[in-house]
């Protein structure tokens, strides 16, 4: 069994701005602990009974808002969580129109979106960032034959890694989420 944990939303401003506070605002979005555990608490009881009696290797992206959520998921301490640049988010720049005021959730989407055309730099391309997510996912296949692999990492790259799981012959069991909180849970489909 493999699942996909994305974060818990991050506590910083989601209004109105112009391009450079959506600048400093995807740094605070990077950097921040400070993030909506109640998330979790909230969904205890479908988290108890997706988690059930299994032991996972708990592997997440070297993010603070990811280890955070691991953490407190998990109850563990980060010494017994590996953690791993390979499942960082794909690169989160702004795309830069000087004139926009819009929130802070729009000016990531438009981001994405010219990211993803070509039309926004970064330090890796659209189609290197998916390979990516298709090298994280062969190496949670290859660990979860040994045992149960949580994954705590991101909305985009959890995205694609489902997506090369399903090709590999995994199915979506259950997903329950809150906010930024999700879980996808996936298992091997034997026909």
């Amino acid at each position: 069994m493999i699942l996909l944990i994305r974060h818990c939303t991050p506590n910083i401003n989601y209004g109105r701005c112009h391009f450079a506070d959506a600048v400093e605002r995807i740094k605070a979005y990077n950097f921040t602990q400070d993030i909506c555990l109640d998330e979790i608490t909230s969904l205890k009881s479908q988290i108890d009974i997706v988690l059930g009696n299994d032991n996972f290797d708990i592997l997440t992206s070297s993010s603070p808002r990811t280890i955070k959520t691991a953490q407190f998921l998990f109850h563990k301490k980060t010494e017994q969580i590996i953690i791993s640049d390979a499942f960082v988010e794909f690169d989160l720049r702004v795309f830069h129109v000087p004139i926009l005021k819009a929130k802070f959730k729009t000016w990531m989407l438009i981001s994405r979106i010219m990211w993803a055309l070509g039309l926004l730099k970064t330090d890796k391309s659209f189609s290197q960032e998916r390979l990516r997510a298709k090298n994280g996912a062969d190496l949670l296949i290859k660990r979860s034959q040994r045992k149960s692999i949580a994954l705590v990492s991101h909305g985009l790259l959890n995205y694609f890694i489902e997506k090369n799981l399903k090709k590999s012959g995994y199915k979506r069991a259950e997903k329950i989420g809150l906010g930024c909180f999700s879980i996808t849970k996936l298992q091997f489909d034997k026909q």
